[in-house]
């Protein structure tokens, strides 16, 4: 089953804010939330669907219009193609999530990111 819009948010800001540069393809997003989420997701969610990757993928790019409206990712006109960057209004929250969801910021030590950012959501 594919998980709520909320927690999907979390974990798309989250992961942008701990990537370099607070950007990733948009592969890499599917990858790492399909990884953040995969005792919830059905084998369905991951099929083809429609025009997009999957069922998820769709949720996703949802999920990252409505972050683009508010003003939390670079719109495709502001940035690169086939690019997902955080604003800085963005990468504040980010940081503020993150901080809420872990007790501490994410960039403040590279270490616990890179053990617990996948394995506590």
């Amino acid at each position: 089953m594919i998980p709520t819009e909320e927690r999907i948010r979390k974990a798309l800001l989250i992961e942008l804010y701990g990537s370099e540069n607070h950007s990733a393809t948009p592969k890499n997003i599917y990858q790492q939330l399909s990884v953040y989420f995969e005792k919830e997701l059905a084998d369905s969610d991951l099929e083809r669907y429609r025009n997009s990757r999957s069922k998820f993928a769709n949720t996703i790019q949802w999920i990252r219009t409505h972050l683009i409206n508010e003003g939390l990712i670079l719109s495709p006109e502001q940035n690169k193609r086939n690019e997902w960057k955080l604003t800085e209004q963005g990468i504040k929250l980010g940081r503020e999530t993150s901080v809420k969801e872990f007790g501490y910021d994410l960039l403040e030590d590279h270490e616990l990111l890179l053990t617990t950012s996948v394995t506590q959501m």
